[in-house]
């Protein structure tokens, strides 16, 4: 399976639009390099069964989210060891589990309330769900996924928030006699927020070649400049 990236002129950025944004740092009601306020989605602490039978079979203690869904709101629940995943054989008790700690610096998936998830994503890509990236207690990425069927609709919304893409790159998947899987990806860099569009995420995590979503990943990036490395 091979990646072929066939080269797109790339769009104009409309300069009058930039201006007219500002620096938006706006991704639906949450706010780029803000602190991370948002409360944690409530949970217990349970046992859980690991290492299969006789000697090897163990009880451990794992956190457990039971608001799935909040009332109102939103809120957010961690990912890994001790949250999503069952701890390994050398845990034995609660000590073992992760602390529960304010978020410096963390990936965690954010939970909105059914009468305020965002519209824009719609289909398979609700399961796949929406990710924020926290560093030095800012919050600084937010990721979310997307039914692909959706993908111009989702474009669209983009384009009219930040404008005409800096890059639009088309691309395709050669699953041989399957015949290839055509995707493109679109790119932004407007006024301290860096957007990457990809129509399929080709990640093997969401399906590979066959996956039915496409992402979105919007980044606050400041007023980042290119550094000159070893200059001529």
């Amino acid at each position: 399976m091979k990646i072929k990236k066939v080269l797109l002129v790339a769009a104009v950025v409309n300069l009058a639009v930039i201006v007219a944004l500002g620096q938006d740092l706006s991704v639906f009601d949450l706010k780029l390099n803000e602190p991370f306020n948002i409360r944690e989605c409530k949970y217990v602490i349970t046992d859980v069964q690991i290492g299969g039978g006789g000697l090897f079979k163990k009880k451990v203690k794992m956190y457990k989210y039971v608001e799935e869904t909040p009332e109102s709101g939103k809120c957010f629940q961690r990912d890994g060891v001790g949250y999503t995943q069952a701890p390994g054989i050398a845990y034995g008790s609660s000590k073992n589990l992760p602390p529960v700690e304010p978020v410096v610096n963390r990936v965690v998936r954010l939970v909105y309330a059914k009468d305020s998830f965002p519209s824009i994503i719609t289909g398979r890509g609700v399961e796949k769900g929406i990710w924020l990236e926290v560093q030095n207690s800012k919050l600084q990425v937010v990721k979310f996924y997307f039914d692909s069927g959706n993908h111009k609709d989702v474009y669209q919304i983009l384009v009219k928030k930040y404008g005409n893409p800096l890059t639009v790159d088309e691309m395709y998947l050669d699953r041989g006699q399957e015949g290839r899987r055509e995707f493109y990806v679109a790119k932004w860099l407007v006024a301290g927020v860096r957007v990457t569009f990809t129509s399929v995420d080709t990640d093997v995590s969401v399906g590979g070649a066959y996956s039915q979503v496409g992402r979105v990943l919007i980044q606050y990036v400041g007023n980042e400049e290119k550094k000159e490395v070893n200059p001529l």
